[in-house]
Parts: C-alpha cells; structure tokens; sequence
C-alpha cells in the first residue's frame, strides 16, 4: 500500500519517502500493472472501438478522435475491425468482452443492426439511425437536401450526385 501510495502521489507518506520510492521505481523501469488493478477495482479503464473497415478513410479518423479523448481521461482503447461482415462484428464485440472493457463503441458494419441489450456493457454506437438507444447519428438526408440547397441557391442547375452502394443509410 504504501508503494501504491506513493507512486499515485496518494496517502500520508512523507515527501522524502516517495520520493525515495518513486527514484527506485525508476531505476528498476517499473510498470504498474493495470490487470492488478482491474482485479482490485472490477474496472479496467479500458473501453473497446468496433469500426466496420479501416482500409476506408473515415474509420481511423474516428479511431483517432475516440482514443485522444478516452487518453485524456485515463482510459485505454481496445480496437477491433469487423472486416465488413455481421459474424467479423459478432466476432469482436465477443472478444473486447471477453477481454474486460468498462464500455464499447461500436461504428456498425452496414446492413448489421445493434442490441445493445445483449451486450454486458454500456455500449453508444456511432452513425447508426437504425440503431435504437446509445446512438450519435447523422442525419445525411437532411444533409443532403442542405447541400442541394446551397448549391441550388448559388446558382448551379446542373449538379451530379455520386453515391455508395445501394444499401448505405449513408449515401
């Protein structure tokens, strides 16, 4: 305990004491070992990040902003990519469970609903207005009729739309 203490800056340890422990735990390169921890706590300051394809642009972004904001909090991100398929999805989601997260987020593979209710964890799911609950979604109809909008009001008649795949809620 007394260690712990002073190595979380916690307790009434004398200054020269942690001092002395901190120098030593330096020499010796230690690491606290978060598992320990989690035993101790039932937390594991660790949430997992489910994205559909990091070979598309958009996800690692995603990733990006997701552990910048949990790093700056203390938490650990655990991610998984579920290779575009509902079973690769199955697949992690049972994995970042298994692997003791606190909480998931989940951007979901298109074509692939949700339930968060049977996952053991708080879950949010990104982009996913199918999805019920948890959910941060963009409404890209209304975008589009804002785009379509502007350019419309600039002037522009003549305007080609490029899409995605059919059976994307997002193009």
């Amino acid at each position: 305990a007394t260690v712990s203490n002073a190595l979380r800056g916690k307790g009434r340890l004398s200054p020269e004491l942690a001092g002395r422990i901190r120098a030593l735990a330096a020499e010796l390169r230690y690491i606290p070992a978060h598992a320990g921890r989690a035993l101790r706590t039932g937390r594991s300051a660790t949430i997992g990040l489910i994205v559909p394809d990091f070979g598309q642009p958009l996800f690692p972004i995603f990733a990006q902003a997701i552990e910048r904001a949990a790093k700056s909090r203390g938490v650990a991100v655990l991610v998984g990519d579920s290779l575009g398929t509902a079973a690769g999805q199955a697949a992690e989601i049972a994995n970042l469970v298994g692997r003791g997260i606190d909480a998931l987020v989940i951007i979901p593979t298109r074509g692939t609903m949700i339930d968060a209710a049977a996952i053991p964890v708080p879950v949010a799911v990104i982009d996913s207005a199918a999805t019920r609950g948890n959910t941060a979604a963009s409404n890209h109809r209304d975008g589009g009729r804002q785009v379509a909008g502007h350019l419309i009001g600039l002037g522009h008649r003549d305007i080609l739309l490029l899409a995605g795949p059919k059976d994307s809620k997002v193009s």
